[in-house]
């Protein structure tokens, strides 16, 4: 092998000849110098390949208001989204390490964000719940023109009592 390269660099010194015989030596130098870099970058990859990145995972889910749907159980129905959806990209790439879900309400062709949860890969390992981790969006209910009061939802919960407070998830 040394053979090998020896004889190539001396077909590469005699073709850098000038006319009047003599070599050049810039030229060889400049050469020496790539050369040697080169080899030093290439032994460097060789023995420590670079570093994977780890990115953020972006996704957008579209939830349909199903007829007579009640808003909270359209909440609800989005975080459920959002933790199938986070767990899914957490699950599915091992170097993302922030997921951000932005679940998307749908009523009568109009769309509006209802919630987006941001969650690092340690802090869902640590507490994986979206309800937690969500920013929600208080005006998406009357955007989406849903009524504040609907009883027709089967899953509805009783009326609430004068002076109660409905929860809000």
């Amino acid at each position: 092998m040394k053979r090998l390269l020896l004889g190539y660099g001396f077909a590469i010194l005699n073709r850098l000849q000038t006319h009047s015989g003599r070599t050049a030596v810039g030229t060889i130098g400049l050469m020496s110098i790539l050369g040697a870099a080169g080899g030093v970058w290439l032994g460097q990859a060789a023995i420590s390949p670079q570093a994977a990145h780890a990115y953020t995972s972006r996704v957008s889910l579209f939830l349909t208001r199903e007829l007579n749907e009640r808003y909270t159980t359209l909440i609800r129905r989005a975080e459920i989204t959002a933790r199938a959806g986070a767990q899914r990209s957490f699950d599915a790439d091992l170097l993302v390490t922030e997921v951000i879900i932005t679940v998307v309400g749908e009523n009568q062709g109009i769309s509006v964000p209802i919630l987006t949860l941001q969650a690092t890969r340690e802090q869902w390992r640590n507490r994986p719940e979206p309800q937690y981790w969500s920013t929600y969006y208080p005006d998406a209910r009357e955007l989406l023109g849903v009524p504040e009061a609907e009883s027709l939802d089967p899953d509805a919960s009783p009326p609430q009592t004068p002076g109660q407070i409905a929860p809000i998830f």
